[in-house]
């Protein structure tokens, strides 16, 4: 799961200003934006793919896993759809969490509304030169990692430094990554393995728990904790 919201459209700016796309354009690419690209925490490809490392470790065949996806594509569907037509018109959408009702999708056509009425100019004339070197950073520390075995830093990890997860949870990795290395370093690969059950379920029980209250809070009619999602 990332949330860097990086689009195609961010890629045209540096060439060109997108009020050159026209209106009728940019106003189906602004709901395009709000579906697909502005928010990346729904996309249910990376339940997918942990689905498929799931299936390697327990040796699952891939027609049966077919069928789970399948199954539970449709019903997260139609139980999706059901809820965000009931809870709107029960509660009030403006009563809700503000950010699916009122925030993302209203943010893409706020971004493109000076270019779909021809105002302003948004050709991004930096943007290139960013772009520029990001590639170089990226390209150098791929070469570093493939030189050098011991290299620490991961070109993924640079790419993703300046998304919303890391933004919020960059101090619980920032922990896991003070535990693990020593734990390796000192105690071998078998230790590690002992201990990783202990650290995944310490992850899946804070989920487990914001679950937990959520449906508290419905049941209940009363404010859930805060839980600081990615």
């Amino acid at each position: 799961m990332t949330e860097t919201s990086f689009r195609p459209l961010d890629l045209y700016q540096l060439v060109a200003s997108k009020a050159s796309l026209g209106a009728q354009s940019l106003t189906v690419l602004s709901f395009l934006d709000a579906i697909f690209t502005r928010d990346q925490r729904g996309l249910i490809l990376t339940g997918f793919l942990d689905g498929l490392k799931i299936r390697d470790r327990v040796g699952m065949s891939y027609r049966s896993l077919v069928g789970v996806f399948v199954l539970g594509w449709t019903l997260a569907f139609i139980t999706a759809a059901a809820l965000h037509l009931w809870l709107p018109y029960t509660h009030g959408a403006n009563y809700m969490y503000s950010y699916t009702y009122r925030g993302n999708p209203l943010w893409a056509l706020q971004d493109n509304v000076a270019a779909i009425e021809g105002l302003g100019a948004d050709l991004r004339t930096t943007g290139g030169l960013f772009f520029g070197v990001g590639i170089f950073v990226t390209t150098g520390l791929v070469i570093l990692r493939m030189l050098y075995w011991w290299w620490p830093l991961h070109p993924l990890g640079y790419a993703l430094s300046a998304s919303w997860t890391l933004i919020v949870f960059w101090f619980p990795v920032l922990i896991a990554w003070g535990i693990k290395t020593p734990l390796l370093r000192y105690s071998g690969i078998r230790q590690y393995q002992r201990f990783r059950p202990f650290f995944l379920g310490m992850v899946f029980g804070e989920f487990s728990m914001a679950v937990v209250w959520s449906l508290i809070s419905w049941a209940a009619n009363v404010p859930a904790p805060f839980f600081p999602w990615p």
